[in-house]
């Protein structure tokens, strides 16, 4: 992966599959820095690399409990068109409720249940 980054430094797929690796790694600071990476060529990576990487971005920040940056990175992939609702008002729920916004959390949740009918 890293061999094919600095080959092709703009190939944000690469950027992209390393930021999941690392984070799979526990590697959440380098993670984090590739997801970046990837948002910050929105125009050159198209609409789901954006959205994939803000909700990459906001476990990141979740899985190091600032949970209001990961909260903001969610809200921020909530923004992208084609986005599972599901897959994000999960990570919402647990994130609010962290955030101890036990309303918020239960409203994410009451989202979730209703897409599974």
């Amino acid at each position: 992966m890293n061999n094919a980054i600095k080959k092709y430094p703009n190939y944000n797929e690469a950027f992209l599959a390393r930021a999941q690796l690392l984070f799979c790694l526990s590697d959440f600071e380098n993670a984090i820095k590739d997801y970046r990476f990837v948002i910050s060529q929105d125009n050159n990576s198209g609409v789901g690399k954006t959205k994939i990487a803000r909700i990459g971005l906001g476990d990141c920040f979740k899985s190091q409990k600032k949970y209001l940056q990961a909260m903001e990175s969610y809200e921020e992939a909530r923004k992208c068109e084609n986005i599972s609702l599901k897959e994000l008002h999960e990570r919402r729920a647990y994130t609010n409720y962290y955030l101890e916004n036990q309303e918020d959390a239960l409203n994410d949740i009451k989202i979730v249940s209703q897409n599974c009918e």
